[in-house]
């Protein structure tokens, strides 16, 4: 029986000794295992978080430069041409008009400016009328223009004794050529100058009226040329005088 019992202790105590230090072993394992895992755990997660925010912050960084970028250049693009536009400036042409055997070929005042009354003198309308209208346009395009009167007719009684003489319809006053090539041309920059030798020291005073001062000349026509075209300078509003053309 105390055989038995000793067997029975030792065996008791075997088992128990197996089984405690398994179980401390273990459980220090264990414990070293899950703090060494966690503070892997920790590390990885430091390293992960470090490594993942900075290519993030990079990459979110660049999108928003790049989103700027077009952005800014775009805007440049688009306020470029308003700069240089409101920088350039209208040029500005200056023409003496000639009428009689001139611009009456354009003249919707002029009774035989048709293509039946050229027909009678074996002329074509269409063909000299082009050439004329070819080259005010080609002088004209994309430029402010002031029509003078370069016409020999520098008052309201000369226009008329000169209709008279010519058949080719009246140049100056209300109606006139002169105003009607103005209207026309308006919408594209036409103004008209009504300077007139005969308004003397009143400037425009003569345009329509039949009473106004009377002038005379007695000289060669270039001359007088030369007296209108210095008389329509005095009345020029452009800073360039060089950009006026006689006709």
């Amino acid at each position: 029986m105390v055989a038995h019992s000793n067997e029975l202790e030792d065996s008791a105590t075997q088992d128990a000794k197996p089984t405690n230090s398994g179980d401390s072993k273990d459980a220090e394992t264990q414990d070293a295992t899950s703090t060494n895992d966690n503070d892997l755990d920790s590390e990885w997660q430091d390293a992960t978080s470090t490594n993942s925010s900075d290519p993030e912050d990079s990459e979110t960084q660049d999108v928003v430069t790049d989103d700027v970028t077009p952005w800014t250049a775009e805007q440049n693009m688009e306020t470029m041409p308003q700069a240089e536009t409101c920088c350039v400036e209208t040029s500005t042409v200056a023409i003496l008009a000639d009428y009689d055997g001139c611009w009456d070929v354009t003249s919707e005042t002029n009774p035989v400016a048709s293509e039946k009354a050229f027909q009678k003198c074996g002329a074509n309308h269409t063909f000299v009328k082009g050439i004329l209208e070819s080259g005010i346009t080609s002088i004209t395009h994309d430029k402010k223009v002031t029509l003078f009167v370069g016409s020999n007719r520098q008052s309201s009684r000369v226009d008329k004794f000169n209709n008279e003489r010519n058949q080719n319809g009246l140049a100056l006053g209300n109606n006139g050529a002169f105003e009607r090539w103005a209207d026309k041309c308006k919408t594209q920059g036409w103004s008209l100058n009504k300077a007139l030798l005969s308004d003397g020291d009143s400037s425009f005073s003569s345009w329509g009226n039949d009473s106004a001062f009377s002038w005379g000349f007695n000289g060669k026509d270039q001359d007088l040329k030369v007296r209108i075209a210095e008389n329509s300078f005095k009345h020029l509003n452009c800073t360039k005088k060089n950009g006026c053309l006689l006709l």
